[in-house]
């Protein structure tokens, strides 16, 4: 436990180590609410798609949007009675699964093993091969729960559809296939962090931290130089080293105080935010920190 005795070098290193972040922030203006998960389904189109969209186009997409509808709202029949009779997806790793009703099972079993999770369709393209035929292809984004996304990281990977126009006028979805995007690199996956970069202070009753971040030279990790100032003088310092941990899969930090002390956090996007999880030693007994949290946004603060 913290004792009301600790000298203020030792309650510096656990604001270093555990909040810091939320120092980056504390000026920020209060953000909305995330939208509710009722929210409309995303299908977003390429930026030369966007311009003008012909009545046949819209009607192809009306069928997208309800595919991501039924998706996010986990409704396999839904899904179901959107392919034809004799539909076929073919799976990267996976035999194909052929015909409507093994699809809408297919899809019921997905999910039973993943609820919550949600779907976004983005830079969907359409064209026509015959007036009865088309093709949509994109990227499809699933999304876990915010409760296990630091179980499961965000899928993405690219897909085409061919959709047969009926009798009807309505598309169905006759053939699918979806590949693997290639994995990003560390430096895409530390991109939403960029707005970090830069000279930082904080001031706090008598107290002032001072912050440098800037890139390494491989580009592959964040590095931040901070002061701690009691009263107009020199207390502690340190560094801290922030990039992608392939173990946990998620980004983490690394952060050393000129006192001895240390800690380690993991990071977890929650929306427009980031969540850390921290635990770290004190300088002077070398005691372990519990986990603690801290919210840092990845809206710049300073734009």
């Amino acid at each position: 436990m913290i004792q009301s005795k600790v000298p203020f070098a030792a309650l510096s290193a656990f604001v270093v180590v555990a909040a810091l972040p939320t120092l980056l922030v504390a000026r920020q203006e209060p953000k909305p609410a995330a939208p509710a998960q009722t929210q409309a389904p995303v299908v977003s189109l390429k930026p030369d798609e966007a311009v003008k969209v012909s009545p046949e186009e819209a009607a192809v997409l009306k069928a997208a949007e309800a595919f991501v509808k039924a998706y996010n709202a986990a409704d396999g029949r839904a899904i179901g009675a959107l392919y034809v009779e004799n539909a076929e997806i073919a799976r990267e790793d996976a035999p194909p699964v052929k015909g409507r009703a093994e699809i809408q099972k297919l899809f019921e079993t997905t999910f039973a093993n993943e609820p919550g999770a949600r779907i976004e369709l983005l830079n969907v393209a359409v064209r026509f091969l015959t007036p009865e035929l088309a093709v949509e292809e994109g990227t499809a984004h699933v999304v876990p729960p915010a409760d296990r996304t630091a179980e499961h990281e965000p899928a993405r990977s690219r897909y085409s559809v061919h959709y047969a126009k009926q009798a009807d006028g309505r598309w169905l979805q006759a053939s699918v296939r979806d590949w693997s995007e290639p994995e990003p690199t560390v430096a895409q996956r530390l991109s939403d962090l960029e707005w970090m970069v830069g000279e930082w202070v904080d001031e706090h009753h008598d107290g002032l931290v001072e912050t440098t971040c800037r890139w390494d030279e491989s580009g592959k990790y964040l590095l931040r130089d901070f002061k701690v100032k009691h009263s107009g003088q020199p207390t502690l310092s340190g560094v801290e080293r922030v990039g992608w941990d392939p173990l946990t899969k998620q980004i983490k930090s690394w952060t050393f105080d000129s006192e001895g002390g240390h800690a380690e956090s993991l990071w977890t996007k929650a929306g427009a935010d980031w969540v850390l999880k921290s635990r770290g030693v004190f300088p002077l007994k070398a005691e372990a920190l519990w986990p603690r949290r801290s919210p840092l946004s990845s809206q710049d603060p300073r734009a």
